[in-house]
């Protein structure tokens, strides 16, 4: 039996007693895989709440103080690491500083939503819980949920206000063509563009995978409203395939998620990652329904435009009647 022992920070290396033969002992290898992302704390939790960790058995022989270089299975660390160490690092952070972020795998988390969602406790930590179905198991989803948690962190760390997201209007769910009230439409919209954001270049691709399998070109439109789910992507869906008129005041994820794609990336003077926050973040919240107003009211002038021209394209607004 041997110790529950940890590696050395700097070379990987830890010490274990020299048997005198060959001996055969399972090493218990326990990772505390607490990492630090750009200043915020990652943690990945199986479903009982457990960091990873490993066991394997060696068979050693020793019988001198020689160093015995033993082969560690070839297990890694859950890819969830590496999907949220990615967006956070390289490709979407912005205002989103000094947070913990806590990812678990089920929906045995702290939060009171169940699978697939972000929260925030009262001790200023942000949970994801992200089922273990691995029909949902998709990169576009994981990201998802931190877009929610990116948003909360960054007005944590900035003092700001937000909005309610009241996805009310419909039932108790949402999904990416469902027609909501405009909270609802656009805090989800705006975790499928971070998700987007992450995994696409803007200049070079725009696709997005939803979860049910299904993948669309955020920046054009395809289909029609009888189309076969799959192919089912019309530019302003709301307005063409849900019949809306009370526009802005509700709309559809998918009308927010193309508005904020095609405003960070139509030509012209593109706004960066900490202008796209700064939308939601200077708002000072929002009602129900307002969203659109609050966010075209708090733009700087030289985006209003910009944004006008994106959000009627696809639907967010009508220009001439609502923007």
């Amino acid at each position: 039996m041997v110790d529950w022992t940890y590696a050395d920070v700097d070379d990987g290396c830890f010490l274990i007693p020299r048997p005198s033969s060959t001996t055969t002992y399972t090493l218990g290898y326990r990772p505390y895989s607490r990492a630090l992302s750009e200043g915020n704390e990652l943690v990945v939790r199986s479903s009982t709440g457990e960091l990873p960790h490993y066991s394997a058995s060696f068979s050693v022989t020793s019988t001198g103080g020689e160093t015995v270089d033993l082969e560690l299975p070839n297990d890694v660390l859950p890819r969830m690491y590496a999907v949220y160490a990615y967006a956070i690092e390289e490709r979407f952070r912005a205002q989103y500083q000094n947070r913990v972020l806590n990812v678990w795998n089920g929906n045995s988390g702290p939060l009171s939503c169940g699978a697939n969602c972000a929260g925030r406790t009262s001790d200023g930590e942000h949970h994801i819980h992200i089922s273990n179905d691995s029909s949902n198991e998709r990169k576009f989803l994981m990201i998802h949920e931190y877009g929610h948690a990116n948003l909360s962190g960054a007005a944590l760390e900035t003092g700001s206000s937000l909005g309610g997201n009241d996805c009310s209007l419909n039932g108790s769910t949402h999904g990416m063509r469902g027609v909501e009230h405009a909270s609802c439409a656009a805090m989800e919209g705006w975790a499928h563009f971070v998700a987007a954001e992450v995994f696409n270049d803007g200049s070079v691709s725009s696709e997005f995978a939803y979860w049910s399998g299904e993948e669309f070109d955020i920046d054009n439109g395809s289909g029609t409203c009888t189309s076969a789910s799959d192919d089912r992507w019309p530019l302003r869906f709301a307005i063409v395939c849900g019949n809306e008129t009370n526009i802005p005041a509700r709309g559809t994820e998918l009308d927010w998620l193309r508005a904020l794609w095609d405003f960070q990336y139509d030509s012209g003077s593109m706004p960066n990652n900490d202008d796209m926050q700064n939308m939601f973040l200077d708002t000072g919240g929002w009602s129900q329904s307002n969203i659109y107003d609050q966010v075209e009211a708090a733009l700087p002038s030289g985006f209003v435009s910009r944004w006008r021209t994106a959000a009627d394209r696809n639907g967010v607004c009508v220009l001439g009647s609502s923007c």
